[in-house]
């Protein structure tokens, strides 16, 4: 099996612009929907630049260490212990439930900004939404519900992701990786745990106020969510409640992209809030999560100028940045409690994947790049690099 058809296995059907590090040798990444930003640059045709004294880039994380708080007999996808966290901090004295109106004025901390459906099977089945009761049919009611929860049991054994954990799974083995990465299969089939915590009390905050001030682009990334299946409602708080019990959202914002006013980036503040009081009791989700349970290797620019130095003039670079890398982790269910979008006043969705804004999406997702990259290393493509979703790959 050659490089093309290993790689282009590791994940299913989607559009891939490969990359090119000369004229003949296409490489699309192990696990793509799409690339972007290819680069090819020249090395100049000088002598080398002498190269700085700096380790081995190649490293060895270790496993990551991650403690399910949901469904005990499910194994984290990416733990390699058997250890328990304590599942959630003490609640702090207050009400129990707290869904404030939308209207509340929120004072946002940790990261700065930074038609409904159900998913149902292979295709979009349309989901009665009423904003109150009063609207609708008891009967229509009772249809609406029966269409979400069997969109949440199909969820639950079905995690939707473009990784094959067939393929991963043979390629780990063939390079001998898979007791390093033996929780990737696994979390492709049930989808991955990050440690977020044990829900007690419904906590739903109101988003920031950006999400008015850019309402039709809040409208409009709510509705790609939708429409890309990940995520999965409306619910009203009592019924989110009566089907996976008490649970947790995040403030929603949303931000111009840096240098491109067009686009936004939609961000959940994980952090919120930062001091629990008597409104919002509940700790945050990321106060929950130790970052160091998730290792993973990130390029750096002294490691990027060792290779490039060591290149023979005349070489070629390639550099391709994964699209909405998050956004291809599938969460498991014990974690959906704790990433809740709130929308409106009483309108709910589950986000079923990992996210912008949650302390261990980055390291998730570098845990899976880290093992592409290994993967294609010990199919001899190599040197090459990463940062985050962007690697580089070069061609003496």
């Amino acid at each position: 099996m050659d490089i093309h058809t290993t790689t282009s296995a590791l994940c299913r059907s989607h559009p891939i612009r490969p990359c090119f590090l000369n004229n003949s040798a296409p490489y699309p990444l192990h696990h793509l929907t799409r690339t972007h930003n290819t680069h090819i640059p020249s090395a100049p045709k000088s002598a080398h630049l002498p190269p700085p004294q700096i380790p081995d880039p190649t490293r060895n994380p270790e496993h990551f260490e991650t403690h399910p708080t949901h469904f005990p007999a499910v194994p984290s996808a990416l733990d390699a212990t058997h250890t328990v966290s304590s599942s959630a901090q003490p609640l702090l004295p207050g009400t129990g439930n707290t869904i404030p109106s939308m209207n509340e004025s929120i004072r946002p901390c940790g990261p700065k900004p930074a038609n409904s459906y159900a998913w149902l099977g292979k295709e979009m089945k349309g989901a009665v939404a009423p904003d109150t009761m009063t609207s609708t049919s008891v009967q229509g009611a009772a249809q609406s519900r029966m269409v979400l929860k069997a969109a949440l049991e199909h969820r639950r054994s079905n995690p939707t992701t473009p990784y094959i954990a067939e393929v991963w799974d043979k390629e780990l083995k063939n390079a001998s990786l898979l007791p390093r990465f033996a929780k990737i299969p696994q979390g492709i089939r049930d989808g991955f745990i990050l440690n977020f915590p044990t829900i007690h009390n419904t906590q739903a905050p109101a988003n920031s106020d950006s999400v008015y001030t850019y309402k039709s682009h809040f409208d409009a990334s709510i509705q790609k969510e939708i429409q890309k299946s990940r995520y999965i409602g409306p619910f009203s708080a009592q019924s989110l409640t009566e089907l996976i019990g008490p649970f947790q959202s995040s403030p929603l914002s949303i931000i111009p992209k840096p240098g491109n006013t067009d686009k936004f980036r939609l961000i959940q503040n994980f952090s919120f809030p930062c001091n629990p009081k008597f409104l919002h009791h509940n700790p945050s989700i990321n106060s929950h999560i130790d970052a160091n349970n998730f290792p993973t290797t990130w390029g750096k620019f002294s490691i990027i100028y060792l290779l490039i130095s060591r290149l023979p003039p005349g070489s070629e670079v390639a550099t391709c940045n994964i699209a909405e890398a998050y956004r291809t982790i599938p969460l498991h269910p014990s974690q959906w409690p704790a990433a809740i979008v709130r929308t409106a006043d009483d309108e709910f969705y589950i986000d079923t994947y990992t996210v912008f804004g949650a302390t261990p999406s980055a390291r998730a997702y570098g845990h899976i790049a880290d093992a592409g990259a290994e993967i294609l290393r010990y199919r001899g493509i190599r040197p090459l690099d990463k940062w985050v979703n962007d690697h580089i790959f070069q061609n003496p």
